[in-house]
């Protein structure tokens, strides 16, 4: 299994130059009034030292050589270049800091003396990247591009390092304890960096091997923050040499810790010198004093030294571990990151995590190893899919993930949150994430619907946290009066009886300030509530029933009906405005489709309304209400009558009720069926009556023809909307795009109607376009153009595609409960 992974040679170069989006001129003037009003609300909140949701004004640029991220999940992340080097830090919580690049003093070094020890044969840095800095000139980092070759599959990478002249191979396997179902390891701020040095030449050789890094992130704000204390660390089986700091105020602490497998030691060093004192003392096995051991700016070095003799191997193992324990957003309120159930808050804490990480790193490997087996081997996907749907997990730890232990100071602040979900919060913690990058917005609902198999597949605990987390927001209410960016219009913060569109803005106060997203008014949104039903559906029987006893989860079920019925009776009161049984669409954005408008029944919002009634009907006949089941089965049936007489076309359902777009074809269009025919495991045609079964065939049958192979062969992906007569609809910006989340959904549709071909297909054109023609690995967007651009790096939708093993979980012998 070998083959399978992100693959590349230290000086591949991508095909394509993407840039972030521009919007055509149509639709610049239309947008002008948003950027004024974005400008003016840009401003207000600078002026009170907060960020916005969205910077519009500041669009992140991708970076090529990205590699696979460091770090478990939800206490900051690394980010790496695939030619190995450190960038792109997300330690603050909720925020990605995407404009650094790679940091000159965070590197491993290779020395390399004769068999006693007399002469120099080699020292360089172990990297083939490039870095702007002017600072250490007097290192050698110059390693030759076409001798690194690089794999990632997430949460591990290897890179091996070839030395012709010496005979040399150095492997590096990093390793990320990010392992499924684990709710202890998985919350590490670790990642373990395992060598493997291979002599093949004729000569024993004396081998130093030194790991390097500084404080700070890269961010010159942070750099000279305040005094940084360097310090050694020792026990009778580990050595280490650690930072102690703070990174925007929050005390931290960076650890680079080893075995004593080896003759380690430790130096000091000025990262903004030149850099010939640590190199000197390298070359020459000294120990360098010229530096005291606290500075504003620091870099330390641990050196494992070695004899690696002819025709043998050796082994050699470090720790990285950042250690920010306790963090705060804009407002008062502390958190305590997750892993601190099982360390403590101090400082010297580090060192601890750092030796747990040594001792465990084989098991956290079998463990990936075990998790990844089954996708690996699996005859129904070609290698290319495997990897894709590995390496897509990345945002789980990157998408400047949040997990934090519970407060009980959380109910005082909040008092709408319940004992179901105090409960939770208290045993596995409470967890969001952003996004993207770009879209500062915690747990953004209307996405999360799409990311959440991801969760559900392999950390169901944290899932089920969420939806709790918006259960107790559905009947919150904030009645501060705000202005929506898109039209102008006042709205308030949060009605009741609506599902917020996000619990707010980390450069805010998550959980205290819902709904960060002011666009539009997403309390009108039509998506959101239906979208709750659904999750509460699947969370339930898929989570709940598997965990508690009959008793708990009828609770549970009660808890998630009382809101599903009240979404359904406000829907038919209040959007439901021809009064046949189904909501109309307002002729704004008023869904996840935030710049793409729909009027009267639209096929998006109409799927999702008739496959929630449709679960609420269940629900109501699983607690044996059976005047609930009635009335919900007589909806059900008015429903789909409507959904079926205003949109369906014989082939396709059309995109709303308006008569110009009865010709325009949605990719999307069959979103609450793709959602509910995962929870069934199989396609729910019955919802739509005797011929859904056919309608839902011919509908994908329509997407795939249409959508995806009309516009370049399907060599991007399915484009969002276009007309039966082949022209893609550019009535608005979103209309154009290819979002990476929709293929890999319609990818996974397929999959579970055994059409792994067509599925694969859908799939292919986002993953060749990001990992091999545009440098987007790692980062992929939420959209891309047929030409020139991208929207949004590091977005959270395509995490969709772990519905596969919802889709293949019979095929594929992937089943968390066995």
């Amino acid at each position: 299994m070998d083959s399978i992974g992100w693959s590349k040679r230290g000086d591949w170069r991508y095909e394509e130059k993407r840039r972030p989006f521009f919007p055509r001129l149509k639709h610049t003037l239309k947008l002008i009034p948003v950027v004024l009003r974005f400008f003016l609300y840009r401003v207000r909140e600078w002026l009170k030292g907060r960020g916005v949701f969205i910077d519009f004004l500041q669009q992140m640029t991708h970076f090529p050589y990205t590699g696979v991220p460091l770090g478990g999940i939800g206490s900051g992340t690394i980010g790496t270049d695939f030619r190995m080097a450190f960038n792109a830090f997300s330690l603050l919580p909720g925020i990605k800091e995407r404009h650094v690049r790679n940091i000159k003093a965070n590197q491993f070094i290779l020395t390399v003396h004769n068999e006693d020890q007399s002469r120099l044969l080699y020292q360089k840095c172990l990297t083939a990247a490039s870095f702007s800095s002017k600072s250490l000139s007097e290192w050698e980092i110059d390693f030759p591009k076409e001798k690194l070759h690089y794999r990632g599959l997430y949460p591990r990478s290897w890179t091996t390092f070839t030395i012709e002249e010496l005979s040399l191979e150095l492997t590096c396997e990093i390793v990320s304890p990010v392992i499924p179902d684990n709710y202890k390891d998985s919350s590490f701020p670790t990642s373990c960096f395992l060598w493997s040095i291979k002599n093949e030449g004729t000569q024993n050789l004396h081998i130093t091997l030194t790991f390097t890094f500084r404080n700070g992130t890269g961010n010159p704000k942070f750099a000279r923050e305040a005094i940084c204390r360097a310090q050694e660390v020792d026990d009778e089986e580990f050595f280490g040499v650690e930072i102690v700091h703070s990174i925007n105020e929050m005390p931290t602490n960076f650890g680079i810790y080893s075995d004593k497998a080896h003759e380690t030691s430790a130096n000091f060093f000025n990262p903004n010198g030149d850099g010939d004192d640590l190199w000197t003392s390298l070359k020459h096995r000294l120990k360098n004093d010229a530096l005291k051991a606290e500075s504003q700016e620091i870099g330390v070095a641990l050196s494992q030294r070695f004899e690696s003799r002819s025709k043998s191997s050796t082994d050699a193992r470090f720790a990285l571990v950042w250690h920010m324990p306790i963090v705060k957003f804009a407002g008062e309120r502390q958190f305590r990151r997750r892993y601190i159930r099982f360390f403590s808050t101090s400082l010297d804490a580090g060192f601890e995590i750092g030796k747990f990480a040594l001792k465990n790193v084989d098991l956290w490997k079998e463990e990936i190893e075990r998790f990844q087996k089954p996708i690996l081997h699996s005859l129904l996907l070609p290698d290319w899919f495997k990897s894709c749907l590995l390496n897509e997990l990345y945002f789980i730890s990157d998408g400047s993930t949040l997990w934090f232990e519970f407060d009980e100071n959380w109910r005082k602040d909040e008092p709408g949150m319940s004992d179901f979900t105090a409960d939770h919060y208290k045993e596995f913690g409470r967890f969001g994430y952003v996004e993207s990058w770009e879209y500062l917005m915690v747990n953004t609902y209307d996405v999360h619907f799409y990311a959440s198999w991801a969760l559900f597949e392999l950390w169901p605990q944290l899932e089920l946290g969420i939806q709790l987390d918006f259960s107790d927001q559905f009947r919150a209410i904030n009645l501060t009066s705000t202005q929506a960016l898109q039209g102008g219009e006042a709205m308030v913060q949060k009605k009741t009886g609506r599902i917020p569109h996000d619990v707010g803005n980390p450069k805010g106060e998550p959980w205290l300030e819902v709904n960060a997203y002011s666009l539009h008014d997403t309390n009108e949104w039509k998506d959101l509530n239906l979208k709750y039903i659904l999750l509460s559906y699947r969370d339930f029987h898929g989570i709940v029933e598997k965990r508690f006893d009959k008793e708990k989860s009828k609770q549970f079920l009660e808890f998630f009906y009382d809101r599903s019925v009240e979404i359904i009776e406000r829907g038919l009161m209040e959007w439901d405005t021809d009064k046949d049984g189904i909501i109309e669409n307002n002729g704004t954005p008023d869904q996840t489709y935030d710049i793409w408008s729909m009027n009267g029944t639209s096929a998006y919002c109409g799927s999702l309304w008739v496959t929630a009634v449709e679960c609420v009907r269940r629900m109501a006949e699983q607690l044996e209400k059976d005047d609930d089941r009635k009335r919900f089965t007589d909806l059900l049936q008015k429903a789909r009558t409507a959904l079926v007489g205003k949109l369906w076309t014989g082939s396709y359902f059309a995109f709303d009720e308006n008569p110009d777009n009865r010709s325009l074809v949605m990719s999307d269009q069959l979103c609450g069926f793709w959602f509910l025919s995962l929870i069934d495991g199989e396609i729910c045609g019955d919802v739509l009556g005797e011929n859904g079964g056919k309608m839902i065939d011919e509908a994908l049958k329509t997407i795939y023809e249409k959508n995806l192979k009309s516009v370049f062969d399907g060599e991007l992906g399915p484009i969002n909307g276009i007309r039966t007569n082949g022209q893609i609809d550019l009535g608005s910006i979103q209309s154009e795009e290819i979002w990476s989340g929709i293929a890999y959904a319609l990818a996974t549709f397929h999959f579970l109607k055994s059409d792994i071909v067509k599925g694969l297909e859908f799939a292919s054109g986002i993953f060749h376009s990001c990992y091999e023609r545009f440098g987007l690995q790692y980062q992929t967007p939420e959209a891309i153009f047929p030409k020139n651009y991208y929207r949004a790096i590091g977005y959270l939708r395509p995490l969709s595609i772990w519905a596969t093993p919802s889709a293949l979980k019979i095929k594929m012998n992937i089943n968390k409960d066995e």
